[in-house]
């Protein structure tokens, strides 16, 4: 029973940090995120999931990734058009 104790005490004590490559690697992504949002003027969470979505897709190729984001608000914007006008 006592060794038992002593186990859980070592396990609690061996709580693992977050590794600190992780830290950068994620602000790296939410810088380049951040860019592209402020470059292409856009707001919104479902945006920068977007964004967040295409560069891991694309291994946060730029050109890429502003392509696709491109080509993707293009789409949204037509079929806004072609529900509204359905609407009428």
């Amino acid at each position: 029973m006592a060794e038992e104790v002593e186990k859980g005490v070592k396990t609690e004590e061996a709580v693992p940090e977050p590794r600190p490559e992780a830290k950068k690697e994620s602000d790296l992504s939410k810088e380049f995120v951040d860019g592209i949002m402020a470059e292409m003027s856009l707001k919104g969470a479902s945006k920068k999931r977007l964004i967040r979505t295409l560069a891991e897709q694309f291994n946060f190729d730029k050109q890429k990734v502003m392509f696709r984001l491109k080509r993707a608000m293009i789409t949204e914007r037509y079929a806004a058009v072609i529900s509204s006008e359905h609407l009428i």
